[in-house]
């Protein structure tokens, strides 16, 4: 299993348990499905189940404890973070790129910091265009300074987010 983790936090974005795709060219693009959680429920995905694949046992109706949930958000224990205006995004994505590059390049990726710097511009372009159908997403330690997953719905209302591919980290499990 791969884990791609935020090159700035350290913390789990997604797993390679979900069906994922290089999307404008500077994205990944996971996508999910909607599934319900309770706070005392054991995830599933901790004993190897895959929840992108297999049909969860609970429907959105009967419980009312249950709720509506994306299950990558949920495997991975993103934590929601509150919307962005166009400029206060500006002013995050400002920021944010300096760190990434700088974190590449400390880390000896001095190519992937440059290919970030061309590509970078284009998957800001998109975030604002769509930034008010979007919800953002942070690593479960909630650094509002790391990276940022992207959340939307195509047109079958089938849910999906967005990361920078260049500010995750692969790791081998």
């Amino acid at each position: 299993m791969i884990i791609f983790k935020d090159i700035i936090t350290g913390d789990e974005m997604f797993s390679d348990i979900y069906k994922y795709e290089v999307f404008e060219e500077c994205f990944i693009k996971v996508v999910g499905k909607m599934t319900t959680t309770k706070e005392e429920e054991l995830d599933s995905a901790l004993f190897g189940a895959n929840p992108s694949q297999e049909e969860s046992a609970e429907s959105y109706g009967g419980d009312d404890s249950a709720k509506p949930i994306v299950d990558i958000v949920k495997t991975s224990k993103l934590e929601e973070a509150p919307r962005f205006d166009s400029k206060t995004y500006t002013s995050y994505f400002k920021d944010w790129c300096k760190a990434v590059v700088a974190k590449l390049v400390e880390e000896g990726q001095s190519d992937e910091a440059e290919k970030f710097k061309k590509q970078g511009p284009a998957g800001f372009k998109y975030i604002k265009k769509n930034i008010k159908d979007l919800e953002f997403f942070t690593g479960s330690g909630m650094d509002v300074d790391g990276s940022m997953g992207y959340l939307n719905y195509d047109e079958n209302d089938t849910p999906y987010l967005l990361f920078f591919k260049a500010s995750l980290v692969e790791e081998k499990c």
